[in-house]
């Protein structure tokens, strides 16, 4: 673990070094959340979501996570990001990046697809 905290990451994570897997497979859950409909993968660090919702489906804190940075990326359509003192009208080829500890809303201005990535911050102690 002393070990581990020097590096700035928990010791499974470590051990996960050790290992040296080539390379790690998963396969993609579904689900909803309000409006929208989402297509996810997860691996130690990183969620990746594809979403897709019909024009004003909307989704207000897509789902329960912990201390992540988040990616919002607009494929098709328009979707408008919603923050505490921000709005982001987003359109095919756009992103934004954020704190998702943050209150934030997804809003379909258009029907549309849109990729969602977060990353676990570093450990800061």
């Amino acid at each position: 673990m002393r070990l581990a905290r020097v590096f700035g990451i928990g010791g499974s994570e470590l051990l996960a070094l050790a290992e040296r897997q080539t390379s790690s497979r998963a396969h993609e859950e579904d689900h909803a959340s309000a409006g929208f409909s989402f297509r996810q993968v997860r691996y130690g660090n990183v969620r990746c979501l594809m979403g897709s919702a019909r024009a004003g489906g909307w989704v207000s804190r897509p789902d329960t996570h912990g201390d992540d940075f988040e990616m919002c990326w607009c494929i098709e359509g328009q979707v408008r990001v919603t923050l505490p003192r921000e709005r982001h009208e987003l359109k095919p080829g756009d992103a934004v990046q954020f704190d998702a500890v943050l209150e934030h809303r997804y809003e379909a201005v258009t029907d549309c697809r849109i990729i969602i990535v977060h990353v676990k911050k570093q450990n800061r102690f």
